[in-house]
């Protein structure tokens, strides 16, 4: 649908009289706003009267009278300023950004599906091509939406957010921060949208962009530090030895987060639990939320060490590592034959457990050469196999 732009049709004091009763609104709902001043530009106006705007988030204001007074606002911003000059075009980026952290702070405050709406529908609205007022919609919207907010979603398939990023680095010129600011948001939507995998693979292309004189500015290491307690918190993920090649992780060495990966890599329950006791735990990230989850996936790990070290291991060996009862452990094992760590089956009269197959929670030198003498090994069968389907067509030849 063509968007239809009214700036032309209305004058000035037709725009001053639509913020108006913007203002009026607000005031209703308990902001203290000072009177429109006509000698300002209509953008600060309007910041003015939008810098007052928190108090819409109270919860005796229902969500349909906030998403009619932010409708309101919003179609201001895109269809009633006018953004020509290259300082109207800054205002526009201004005042957009403005309305973004307003969204955001929306969300916070529990209006989620308000806001996303509000963004969504401003995202399809048609802006100055040289404004960034859509990076900024964007970005907003990715940090707004969530799987409870999720009725409205733009793009996120990963093509569509390269595209968007190749065309807004042409025609804006956006800065690596601003990319990193976006790749970001864009992670954590899909983080909260619980599409984990994809999350994991977003995270690990906003790490790619720091380059190697960053690794250590406070953004690379928010990031690879919020990379690594993602990964250990994600359900069904366990394998983490792959973050270890990564620079700004391997920045993060002589860190407690960085002993904290390496437990989930090479350690077991007791150096968990060591580490709960030695270090800050919740200036790492973990706290009554996430612990028992952390907990589970180390008992779960350490059978796997266990089974790995001998496949044919004993409950009682399981059960003096992990401090559980007999019924216990058969639990953690059928768990972990459910999630594909283990493959094998419970012994249970002679109280066994019988593994064929473990994870391989560490995956290096050694590993690689191991797979390269199989692959040898293989290729060599292969060519046994070959020669023998050989000998036999030249007799099926020269057979009379």
């Amino acid at each position: 649908m063509t968007e239809i732009f009214l700036t032309d049709e209305l004058t000035d004091t037709d725009k001053l009289e639509e913020l108006e009763l913007i203002r009026q609104k607000l005031i209703n709902n308990g902001a203290e706003i000072n009177p429109i001043e006509s000698s300002k530009n209509l953008a600060t106006s309007f910041m003015d009267v939008m810098s007052k705007a928190s108090v819409i988030w109270a919860m005796k204001i229902s969500d349909a009278d906030v998403f009619t007074l932010l409708k309101q606002a919003s179609i201001f911003i895109g269809m009633i300023m006018d953004f020509q000059s290259e300082k109207e075009i800054e205002d526009c980026n201004v005042v957009t950004s403005q309305f973004c952290g307003l969204m955001e702070e929306g969300e916070k405050a529990g209006r989620g599906k308000v806001v996303t709406r509000i963004l969504y529908d401003m995202f399809r609205m048609v802006f100055p091509p040289r404004s960034k007022a859509k990076y900024y919609i964007y970005c907003s919207w990715l940090n707004c939406v969530s799987k409870k907010n999720s009725t409205y979603l733009l793009d996120l398939e990963k093509r569509k957010v390269d595209r968007f990023l190749e065309k807004w680095e042409k025609d804006w010129n956006i800065s690596t921060v601003e990319e990193r600011n976006l790749r970001r948001a864009y992670q954590f939507a899909l983080q909260r949208l619980e599409r984990f995998e994809d999350a994991a693979n977003a995270m690990e292309q906003l790490l790619m962009l720091y380059s190697q004189d960053s690794l250590t500015i406070d953004d690379a290491v928010k990031d690879g530090h919020t990379c690594i307690l993602q990964a250990i918190t994600t359900e069904n993920q366990f394998r983490f030895d792959h973050l270890r090649g990564m620079d700004v992780i391997k920045a993060l060495k002589g860190k407690p987060v960085y002993h904290l990966l390496e437990i989930f890599i090479t350690g077991d329950l007791d150096d968990f639990e060591n580490f709960l006791v030695q270090e800050d735990a919740a200036a790492t990230g973990i706290n009554e939320t996430n612990l028992s989850t952390l907990r589970e996936k180390m008992r779960l790990l350490t059978l796997v060490e266990l089974a790995f070290s001998d496949p044919d291991v004993s409950y009682k060996m399981i059960q003096d590592k992990l401090d559980l009862d007999e019924e216990g452990v058969e639990d953690l094992v059928v768990r972990a034959f459910q999630l594909k760590l283990l493959r094998g089956r419970l012994d249970q009269g002679n109280e066994r457990i019988v593994t064929t197959y473990s994870i391989t929670r560490d995956f290096g030198h050694d590993q690689w050469l191991n797979l390269k003498d199989k692959l040898e090994l293989w290729q060599t069968n292969l060519e046994s196999v070959r020669v023998s389907i050989d000998e036999v067509n030249n007799l099926e030849m020269v057979r009379p």
